[in-house]
């Protein structure tokens, strides 16, 4: 079992995404897990390209709905690589990668697409916040790229793409943290959303700490 995730990321320069970019790389991904590998997703790029952590693409931050051309790129670059499964993230998760990894293992690895639900105008989605889509329907996105609505937000233009091939996304645990009070160490995914962001990276690291007690 392979997986590989994907962070949204977006570099400003030391500002607030960099230091969540930062506390990532020094929390939950600082630990090496078999069959796990985390790439950064950064744009502001002169070209598409996979470097060292980073998958840097040519897509301008600015603007509405960069996050769908972002992603289509990045599934671009990487879908030669040898996994089994993508896990999409953001810059304000945690992710236990032992316990991710754990979770999937004994999922179907063909139509695979599962996260914490919404719904949009009718079309059921898996939040952006982190969703696991399995290779073979990496594929299909890419070849039915055509029809991705850049009008929607890219979580759900891609469960929009999906629904159109009668793929729909099932129900994962997701624990949003809002105080670190009676925390359960049993998720894969945090989605830190004290609406402080300065809080939130502080939550990083001790989330990490707490994990290692």
């Amino acid at each position: 079992m392979k997986i590989l995730i994907i962070v949204l990321s977006y570099n400003d320069s030391g500002g607030i995404y960099s230091k969540f970019y930062q506390s990532q790389k020094e929390t939950w991904d600082s630990e090496n897990v078999d069959g796990v590998q985390t790439l950064y997703l950064f744009g502001d790029n002169k070209t598409n390209e996979i470097v060292d952590d980073k998958i840097l693409v040519d897509v301008v931050e600015n603007g509405t709905n960069i996050c769908g051309y972002k992603t289509l790129k990045a599934f671009d670059l990487i879908k030669n690589f040898d996994f089994d499964f993508v896990f999409r993230t953001n810059s304000s998760s945690y992710v236990d990668k032992k316990k991710l990894i754990n979770f999937i293992t004994d999922k179907n690895k063909h139509n695979h697409y599962s996260g914490f639900l919404g719904e949009h105008n009718g079309i059921i989605f898996a939040s952006g916040s982190g969703f696991f889509i399995s290779k073979d329907l990496i594929n299909l996105v890419l070849d039915n790229s055509d029809i991705w609505n850049h009008e929607l937000i890219d979580d759900v233009a891609i469960a929009d793409v999906l629904k159109k091939h009668k793929i729909f996304p099932t129900e994962n645990p997701r624990l949003d943290v809002h105080s670190l009070n009676n925390l359960p160490n049993n998720h894969f995914h945090y989605r830190l959303k004290t609406g402080d962001r300065n809080i939130d990276i502080q939550n990083m690291y001790n989330i990490f700490n707490l994990q290692k007690i």
